[in-house]
């Protein structure tokens, strides 16, 4: 099971296909690491099917979709949800059993992305946002 206490930083780095260079979205993926480069995870978007194709060409990151967290041993850890919404954004993180963990709400900012972390209940762990020069750079 993925644990994160001990990790002083973590990075999330997206995968890139060549069509996106075109400007045609593709499920996303991601490669999730420690700070020397050693693998920690993997997460991949699940949506499919022809009518995922057509939700991500139109609706980019509105659309719903899930995210599926799995170990170098290719086994599932986490789900990350991702509802449809047109303005604050959510994902919220079930374990493999399926329980809720928690979840990011994009919260109203100028200039800059800001979340709050909630915990199971709904209560806010802490705050991320970022600096206006690195909109997708959070340090929590």
């Amino acid at each position: 099971m993925l644990s994160l206490e001990r990790e002083t930083e973590i990075f999330v780095r997206q995968k890139r296909e060549l069509a996106e260079l075109f400007g045609f979205e593709t499920r996303n993926k991601y490669e999730i690491t420690r700070a020397d480069r050693s693998l920690l995870a993997y997460a991949a978007e699940q949506s499919k099917g022809i009518m995922g194709v057509i939700g991500r060409q139109i609706l980019g990151h509105w659309r719903s979709f899930d995210i599926i967290l799995f170990g170098p041993d290719r086994q599932m850890m986490y789900r990350a949800a991702h509802p449809f919404r047109f303005y604050f954004q959510r994902l919220e993180l079930y374990d493999a059993q399926g329980r809720f963990m928690g979840a990011a709400q994009k919260r109203f900012a100028f200039l800059y992305k800001r979340f709050d972390i909630q915990g199971p209940n709904g209560n806010v762990l802490c705050e991320m946002s970022s600096a206006p020069w690195k909109i997708w750079t959070f340090p929590l």
